[in-house]
């Protein structure tokens, strides 16, 4: 019986020891994850940014485009 315990004892240490390094394997894998989050967030944030802006900048070209419409309009009537 003494034999089967102290196997079972070194089963159950072994089994422990890999626990804990799966366990922190799993804790950099997240780690790594988190971190790669947040870069794509960041690429994300400055994507929605030039987004805005060619937004902005092509309302400004169509407000330019409809008052040189107006303008020539204009010169037509004339």
């Amino acid at each position: 019986m003494s034999l089967q315990n102290e196997r079972l004892r070194r089963e159950l240490e072994d089994l422990r020891d890999r626990m804990d390094e799966l366990s922190r394997e799993s804790e950099e894998e997240k780690a790594a994850l988190r971190l790669k989050i947040a870069d794509l967030d960041a690429d994300l944030q400055e994507v929605l940014a030039d987004l805005e802006n060619m937004k902005s900048h092509n309302l400004d070209l169509e407000l330019e485009i409809s008052c040189y419409r107006k303008l020539l309009e204009g010169e037509e009537n004339r």
